[in-house]
């Protein structure tokens, strides 16, 4: 295989180095240089055996389910070194429903996130996600360069219709930006972190996913802007599942359920009722 070939021949490196290191202390290089080759080598022989490590251990299975809910199966996830973050979570969350996820710093919170997404290979277990769209949020939502339009509308711009578009932005408080929907800039330079966040809120809108993911998605909103991007999700997709990742506990109110992580693989789900403050 490639990666064995690689292993191969990083050894046969390192052989020559150290074979031969009575030339290069001669001249051929210098003992510097020859620290910083065998520096690289032994980073890349550690990157490799990572790899092929990551490649022979338990995999996550996904699967696409008959409903709109989204199911985990005995999800164990771990760093890239091997610590758990997180043991055999078994939980179903079912369409409409919201849950909460919090815990102390660390503990695996995004990692969970990222993994129900599909963009975290470290672990094993299984999760079951609807035949329907899911959208991503994370902290500083993607925006492509290019038209304003498109980069709101990624990946399905062409679906959408400049005169939706307008009046989402204009119920997310980027009026501002209507008459600049067809200007091409490097919007993620363009916008504030708080404007790319309100973005990220209408690309939930205009795309209707089913399942909608939020990983500290108002951190840069003030209290009055989280409270009015929560509210319109819930206006425009009681249907969605919504899964959230937020330190404030002013979002509690707009979830039905809290998933606590408690950094040691271990963790617990809770009922919550408006209004209920943070733990």
């Amino acid at each position: 295989s490639q990666t064995n070939n690689a292993f191969g021949q990083t050894q046969q490196a390192f052989a020559f180095i150290l074979n031969n290191f009575s030339s290069i202390g001669q001249g051929y290089l210098s003992i510097t240089e020859w620290r910083a080759v065998v520096d690289r080598l032994y980073a890349l022989e550690v990157s490799l055996r990572h790899h092929h490590e990551a490649a022979a251990a338990p995999r996550i299975v996904y699967e696409r389910g008959d409903d709109a809910g989204l199911a985990i199966e005995r999800l164990s996830l771990t760093l890239p070194d091997g610590r758990k973050l997180l043991d055999a979570l078994d939980l179903r969350v079912a369409p409409g429903e919201r849950l909460l996820l919090n815990g102390p710093t660390g503990s695996g919170k995004s990692t969970l996130v990222r993994a129900i997404a599909g963009i975290w290979p470290f672990g094993e277990g299984r999760v079951t996600r609807p035949a329907g769209r899911m959208l991503f949020v994370p902290q500083r939502p993607y925006l492509a360069n290019g038209r304003l339009i498109e980069s709101i509308g990624f990946p399905y711009a062409e679906a959408l219709d400049p005169a939706s578009v307008a009046a989402v932005l204009q119920r997310v408080g980027l009026g501002h930006l209507v008459d600049r929907l067809d200007s091409e800039q490097a919007w993620d330079r363009e916008l504030s972190l708080g404007e790319q966040q309100r973005i990220g809120f209408a690309r939930c809108v205009l795309l209707r996913p089913d399942v909608v993911i939020l990983d500290e998605a108002t951190s840069s909103l003030d209290e009055a802007y989280e409270a009015s991007m929560y509210q319109i999700l819930l206006e425009e997709l009681p249907e969605a599942t919504i899964i959230s990742v937020g330190h404030r506990s002013t979002i509690i109110r707009y979830h039905t359920r809290r998933l606590h992580l408690a950094g040691d693989g271990g963790w617990r789900v809770e009922m919550l009722t408006a209004g209920e403050p943070a733990k």
